[in-house]
């Protein structure tokens, strides 16, 4: 127990580490223009997907109704010894509950159930968002910059302070300008004399915190644009491991009170939990099974919430009038021709095209906030680090994020880490795993 709490401390040095090579190694790929490229990863198998009937009346909401759906599904597959069961936050951590309470039923007896949250959209959402709520303050201040928006402008009101799922496409695609921009702005700084080479990332953030803005900027980077990129490659590499080491880190920010992810904290443990867990053999189909791989090109994998995200799409636009269970049940039967065709078109005339006209049209946005940078922050090494406690960015109220999270995550007694980490831990599998001291 000591050594699972252990991960999800401030001090972990694996965390560190991965941080710190994370911040100079994305900011490399700013420079030469890779940093949103996906992984060069071919899949090694391609995922079939068929589509059961729809279970009508039932929810995630409900404990009742999750253990329903569980048990029809076993239902269905009951030749199988095991059951992977893929789901968004809610309906796994109902899971876990279920699994805890009945192990005899879903644990020692077959199919035995092994829960995967879903990582992309849900997951990736969910770090964005735990973030988000942090650094909203600096997001704001930036998208009220002239020529973005201004205050009132369409980027300003078109920016929600708590973004929801379906706020997300837009929200993501706003941040990850943010992320470009403001790593552009850091390439314009180190290439002035003086500048820390940002590969000495304690460094270059310790002179970055003489300088409020400053700070506000790096933090953004280090702490959480950084992380939700390389979240979201990690899923579409199927990089299952190096997946569980940013839940770790993630626990950080979802720990916050400003951040309030109370559900997320405890399904990072949990991810993580079960990745480490289990027996070899079952651990090494987990993680080659962690993404979906879609086609069979690169860095193509995603969530296993993202299937049914399509299909939900797909029946929302193509079944919209007369509305009935017949209706859906025959969309449903007929969606996997459908979903091919579409697949096989994108793949040959769009995902380029869309690529070219996605980074294009960040451009102009993107220099703007370069110019906003340089006029507030400073247009060389030496005035952007030189001492500055009053933001210029109007930026005025309340605790710094990474003030916050330092402070969260060296509580004491029943507000530590270890002691969060291991009461959750501890209830939600001590009936069916023994845990040593």
């Amino acid at each position: 127990m000591g050594a699972f709490c252990a991960q999800f401390m401030a001090s972990n040095p694996a965390v560190l580490l991965n941080k710190r090579k994370r911040f100079a190694s994305f900011l490399r790929r700013t420079a030469d223009g890779t940093l949103f490229t996906r992984p060069n990863i071919v899949p090694e198998w391609v995922a079939h997907l068929h589509y059961a009937p729809p279970m009508f009346g039932v929810l995630q909401s409900s404990y009742d109704d999750v253990e329903a759906e569980l048990n029809e599904m076993r239902s269905r597959n009951g030749h199988l010894k095991i059951l992977f069961v893929g789901g968004d936050g809610l309906s796994i951590l109902r899971i876990n509950h279920l699994l805890r309470n009945h192990p005899d039923l879903y644990l020692e007896s077959t199919p035995i159930v092994v829960p995967v949250q879903g990582e992309a959209p849900h997951g990736v959402y969910h770090v964005m968002h735990g973030g988000w709520r942090l650094y909203i303050r600096f997001i704001r201040a930036c998208v009220r910059a002239p020529n973005v928006g201004g205050v009132g402008g369409q980027q300003d009101k078109a920016t929600k302070d708590d973004p929801s799922v379906k706020d997300f496409n837009t929200h993501i695609y706003l941040l990850w300008k943010l992320t470009r921009a403001a790593g552009e702005y850091l390439l314009v700084l180190s290439n002035t004399p003086g500048a820390i080479d940002f590969d000495q990332t304690s460094e270059f953030i310790e002179a970055a915190e003489e300088n409020i803005d400053l700070a506000w900027l790096v933090h953004f980077l280090y702490d959480f644009a950084y992380l939700v990129l390389e979240f979201k490659q990690d899923v579409r590499g199927c990089e299952s491991q190096h997946l569980d080491l940013l839940w770790t880190e993630y626990f950080a920010t979802a720990h916050t009170g400003t951040a309030n992810k109370i559900h997320y904290t405890t399904m990072a443990v949990m991810r993580v939990w079960w990745a480490q867990a289990m027996t070899p053999q079952l651990a090494s189909l987990y993680h080659k099974i962690r993404s979906l791989p879609m086609s069979n090109n690169k860095g193509v994998k995603v969530g296993w919430d993202t299937p049914i995200e399509w299909l939900n799409g797909a029946i929302t636009a193509g079944v919209e009038k007369l509305v009935s269970e017949s209706r859906i049940e025959n969309f449903i039967e007929r969606f996997p021709l459908l979903q091919h065709n579409y697949n096989v078109l994108r793949a040959e005339f769009f995902s380029r095209a869309e690529h070219h006209s996605w980074m294009k049209s960040m451009e102009t946005d993107v220099n703007h906030w370069k110019a906003f940078f340089i006029e507030k922050i400073g247009r060389n090494w030496q005035q952007a680090t030189s001492r500055n406690t009053t933001s210029k960015l109007g930026i005025t109220r309340g605790t710094p994020p990474w003030e916050e999270v330092r402070t969260t995550m060296h509580k004491h007694g029943r507000d530590s880490v270890a002691h969060y980490v291991a009461e959750h831990a501890r209830n939600l599998t001590s009936n069916f795993y023994n845990w040593a001291p």
